[in-house]
């Protein structure tokens, strides 16, 4: 492994309501924060829980943002600016009432492996 080569970073989306579609996740630094980020997986939409993984992640900062993708188009679905589509953040876990915080959602990946949660949520229901 490469000295600048962490290890792999589990995410584990739950609250998945609806199979198909797909389950985006990405892990983004604080310069990239509800942007586009580096890192990006997908996962098949099954009703329950998705797994994804990435491989030998960088060490540093990152919040990690995960949405169920019903349509498949690639994007977060919003309506008036509001999310349609069900999300969810790292270390949150319920709706935000502002637009989310990087500090609200970061965690530090190091050498090792890690695994983290994020629960989808909609403003919808």
């Amino acid at each position: 492994m490469a000295a600048d080569l962490g290890g792999d970073v589990e995410v584990v989306v739950e609250n998945v309501r609806a199979d198909g579609g797909t389950v985006m996740v990405q892990l983004c630094d604080r310069g990239h924060f509800l942007g586009k980020c580096a890192l990006g997986a997908q996962a098949p939409g099954h009703k329950g829980s998705a797994l994804v993984v990435f491989h030998n992640v960088p060490p540093g900062d990152y919040a990690a943002m995960a949405f169920h993708d019903r349509n498949s188009n690639g994007t977060l679905d919003r309506w008036m600016g509001i999310p349609k589509e069900d999300f969810g953040f790292s270390r949150m876990s319920g709706l935000p009432l502002r637009p989310p915080r990087f500090k609200d959602s970061v965690f530090t990946h190091g050498a090792t492996d890690q695994k983290l949660t994020v629960k989808l949520n909609n403003y919808f229901g």
